[in-house]
């Protein structure tokens, strides 16, 4: 009889992979959204616009193995309007620069850095 190893000694599928993509994206979205509920001033926005701009920013990074440049514009599009939204952006930045091309990975960082280079220059809400 074969030894069986524990799941995290033995090598993932990609399949695997995508799965631990969507708890943590699942995780993020839920995490975040009883935050902008509890504690809707941390957020800048109401907790009825809060949640759905959450929604946005994280349940993309499920599906950022299979679609990085889909998810990765996703989530900049949501960072755009969602401010309060942190590092959701690097997560969707890393797959693009780990699965696609130079030339697409050097163009969705400088998007990356403009957005965000805007955001600040523009200000939170508060």
């Amino acid at each position: 009889m074969a030894e069986r190893r524990p799941l995290i000694t033995r090598r993932l599928r990609p399949g695997h992979w995508v799965a631990v993509d969507a708890l943590a994206a699942v995780a993020l979205a839920a995490g975040f959204s009883v935050a902008a509920v509890l504690a809707p001033e941390s957020a800048g926005v109401p907790p009825y616009a809060a949640v759905p701009m959450i929604a946005l920013a994280c349940l993309p990074l499920a599906g950022r193995r299979r679609w990085p440049v889909l998810v990765w514009a996703l989530v900049l599009v949501a960072a755009v309007f969602a401010p309060f939204a942190g590092w959701e952006e690097a997560v969707a930045l890393h797959a693009v620069a780990l699965l696609e091309a130079r030339r697409t990975v050097v163009a969705a960082l400088t998007a990356t850095l403009a957005v965000t280079a805007a955001g600040a220059a523009i200000g939170s809400p508060s």
